[in-house]
C-alpha cells in the first residue's frame, strides 16, 4: 500500500524505492509493481511482472490464481497486443464462471467481479462476445447481482456494449443512476468515452477532470484483489492525456 499510495502521488522515485522491500515471491505484490510500471510508461516491463505474478500464482488453486491472469490481459491490452489481451481475459472469466457454477460460497462475489472485469478487458481487446457469455451467466444467479458492487460492474459492461454498437446515449442512460459519489471508476471511465463518443466534449472532460484527480482510487479501488488496478491506472493517465489535448486545442483557437 505503500509502494501505491507513492505512485498516486507522483512520487515514483519513492514508490520504487519501497518497492525494493516487496516480497518477490509473493505473486500478490506483483499486483502493486505492474501498475507502477505501466503509470510509468513501461509497458515491456509491465508485462513481465504480470506475467511472474502470474506465474507463481497458478499452482494455485483458489480464487488468487484466477484473478492473477487478469493483470496480464490488462498489460496486453495496453500494448496493443488485443489477440493476447482476449485470450487471458477469457482464460480468467472462465475460470471465475467454473467456479461460481460450483456453488456459491465466499469467494463467488470476487469470482463474479473477476469475470465482469474480463469481460471489460475483452470488449477493449475487440471480444464482445466475452461479455454476452458473463452477463448471461451471471443472470443465473440473482443472488450475485444484487450486491451493489456487482450490479455496478455488470451496468458498466452493458454500457460498454451499448457505446461500443454506436449507442453512446443509451450507455450514459444505463450508467446516470451509479453516479452518486461512490461510483466505480470504470463507471465514469465508460462515461467519459460515451460523453466524447456522443459529441458531449464538456461532459467528457467532466469526467476526465474526475479520473484525473482520482489516482489514489485507481491505485486502491477494491475488485477481484486489486485485478483492474493497472487499468484504472493507465485510464487515469488517459484522462489526463485527454484533457492536455483539449487545452492544448483550446489554445490554439
Amino acid at each position: 500500500r505503500l509502494v501505491a499510495t507513492s505512485a498516486a502521488r507522483g512520487d515514483f522515485p519513492l514508490a520504487k524505492q519501497r518497492a525494493k522491500k516487496l516480497d518477490t515471491d509473493n505473486p500478490f505484490d506483483y499486483l502493486e509493481l505492474t501498475s507502477l510500471s505501466v503509470d510509468q510508461g513501461d509497458l515491456k516491463g509491465a508485462l513481465s511482472l504480470a506475467q511472474k505474478g502470474m506465474v507463481l500464482a497458478q499452482p494455485e488453486s483458489d480464487l488468487g490464481a484466477r484473478y492473477m491472469i487478469l493483470p496480464v490481459a490488462v498489460v496486453s491490452l495496453l500494448s496493443n497486443d488485443n489477440p493476447a489481451a482476449a485470450r487471458h481475459a477469457k482464460d480468467a472469466a472462465q475460470k471465475a464462471l467454473a467456479a461460481i457454477d460450483k456453488g456459491i460460497v465466499s469467494d463467488s462475489e470476487e469470482d463474479a467481479a473477476l469475470a465482469l472485469g474480463a469481460a471489460l478487458v475483452a470488449q477493449r481487446a475487440g471480444d464482445r462476445g466475452l461479455a454476452t457469455t458473463v452477463l448471461a451467466s451471471l443472470e443465473k444467479q440473482p443472488m450475485l447481482l444484487k450486491i451493489p458492487q456487482i450490479e455496478e460492474l455488470a451496468a458498466v459492461v452493458r454500457a460498454q456494449e451499448a457505446r461500443l454498437s454506436g449507442k453512446p446515449q443509451e450507455a450514459i442512460r444505463i450508467l446516470r443512476p451509479y453516479q452518486n459519489g461512490r461510483e466505480r471508476f470504470q463507471t465514469r471511465v465508460v462515461l467519459m468515452d460515451a460523453f466524447a463518443d456522443s459529441g458531449e466534449t464538456e461532459k467528457a472532460k467532466e469526467q476526465a477532470e474526475w479520473l484525473k484527480k482520482r489516482r489514489g482510487l485507481a491505485y486502491v479501488e477494491l475488485e477481484c484483489g486489486h485485478c483492474l488496478q493497472a487499468l484504472n491506472v493507465a485510464d487515469s493517465n488517459r484522462a489526463a492525456k485527454r484533457l492536455l489535448t483539449a487545452t492544448a486545442v483550446a489554445g490554439a483557437n
